[in-house]
């Protein structure tokens, strides 16, 4: 199966969101901030929303490490976030399949679709509320 292009995740994302009103603002950044700056930055009822979204193909197998590339810049940026006490996360979709991944459970290391499942707040089937949900639920 071929990589899905992120800005068909970005797509899906927003068309779902759409039916939350005013209760939620996303907008797609990509690049026009900076070096680093997450794909998506957003508010939800209130919490803000710092979400990378990366597209990855799925292995044959759960224990196969999946390619989720990350540039440095990202990787600088999260962890920068991070230790300033900020939640923020990766919306992956590998294969059909989207999980929420929080930068704190997954620092951005190499990981199998196994540990894909286990540190995900969503499950491989879910929607866009429940994605959003979980962000502001973290």
């Amino acid at each position: 199966m071929s990589k899905v292009k992120e800005s068909s995740l970005w797509q899906w994302l927003r068309k779902g969101g759409q039916m939350l009103g005013d209760d939620l603002h996303l907008e797609r950044v990509e690049n026009r901030a900076g070096a680093g700056i997450p794909d998506v930055i957003g508010c939800f009822n209130g919490y803000t929303i710092m979400l990378e979204l990366k597209t990855a193909e799925r292995p044959a197998r759960e224990t196969t490490r999946v390619a989720i590339e990350i540039r440095d810049s990202q990787r600088e940026w999260h962890q920068s976030w991070y230790n300033a006490h900020g939640n923020s996360f990766f919306l992956v979709q590998v294969g059909k399949e989207r999980f929420l991944l929080p930068w704190d459970e997954w620092f951005g290391e190499p990981v199998t679709l196994a540990d894909i499942r286990r540190i995900s707040l969503t499950g491989g089937s879910c929607g866009q509320r429940e994605v959003l949900n979980a962000m502001k639920g973290y």
